[in-house]
């Protein structure tokens, strides 16, 4: 993807990934699907500026550490995911600009 820099938005749902890692040479990147993969955890994706939509949905995420940034993400999507507590979510004080937060769960509830 290094040779992609103004890509606006990148579906990589269903592809069996398991890591965020590689995403950092796109700075344009405003929407990103990566739903229905094996991500565990969130790396760091501050490199990801202009990220307004992220949608992590099915996967088996349990940390979310590295969602602190970026600010400008409005609409974040963690259904069906592994997170257990509200603490799990205190990473996401850090996205001020964030609107819309999904954490529908059939399975799960989560606790204080």
């Amino acid at each position: 993807l290094p040779s992609c820099p103004s890509l606006l938005s990148l579906d990589l749902s269903s592809n069996d990934i398991s890591s965020t890692e590689g995403l950092g040479y796109l700075p344009c990147l405003t929407s990103l699907d990566l739903t229905c993969n094996r991500l565990t955890r969130i790396g760091d994706i501050s490199s990801l500026s202009s990220l307004k939509h992220l949608a992590l949905a099915h996967n088996s995420i349990s940390d979310i550490s590295g969602l602190r940034t970026p600010n400008a993400v409005t609409a974040l999507v963690l259904s069906d995911n592994k997170l257990s507590s509200v603490s799990s979510l205190s990473p996401l004080s850090g996205c001020t600009s964030l609107l819309t937060l999904t954490l529908q769960s059939p399975d799960r509830r989560l606790t204080n």
